[in-house]
């Protein structure tokens, strides 16, 4: 839509007018992207507070039922967004040499090793500690990727 002011013949575009859709789209894209990452802030530090006590909880429990051998944390390498690798964090909850326990474990247990090959997963899997159940089954083992997300390498979902 053209508008002529007929004092000084300037000829008014739509474009000028109402802003360009295109633009609002990427107004909209940059603000969701702000606001994602803020709440993933948030979220990430408050989840880091509750990090801290949490881990000398773990620690004092791995201590209480003996499980203290190896590292506290598991760390593996993860693909992200755009195929960008990253380092995940969690606290462990399999025993060391976990694939040597495994191999030996499905060597001896026909049943074990047919679920295994359907699944890749056992009802009762031998790798895994006292311990390490109790934070799978309450997700606290996944509480050390807030670390992650304040990195900005994930995000809340």
């Amino acid at each position: 839509m053209n508008a002529n002011v007929s004092e000084s013949n300037i000829i008014v575009d739509e474009a000028i007018v109402q802003p360009n859709i295109k633009e609002k789209g990427e107004v909209r894209k940059v603000l969701y992207k702000v606001v994602k990452r803020l709440i993933d802030i948030l979220g990430g530090l408050v989840g880091c507070v509750l990090l801290v006590p949490i881990t000398v909880a773990v620690y004092i429990a791995r201590k209480v039922l003996k499980e203290d051998d190896g590292p506290m944390f598991y760390e593996h390498l993860r693909y992200g967004k755009d195929g960008k690798k990253f380092r995940i964090y969690k606290f462990r909850s399999m025993c060391i040499n976990a694939d040597k326990k495994l191999k030996e474990y499905l060597d001896n247990n026909e049943d074990a090793k047919n679920e295994f090959e359907k699944t890749h997963k056992l009802q009762k899997d031998p790798r895994i500690t006292k311990l390490g159940n109790f934070l799978r089954k309450t997700s606290l083992d996944e509480l050390p990727q807030m670390i992650n997300i304040l990195k900005g390498e994930m995000s809340f979902v």
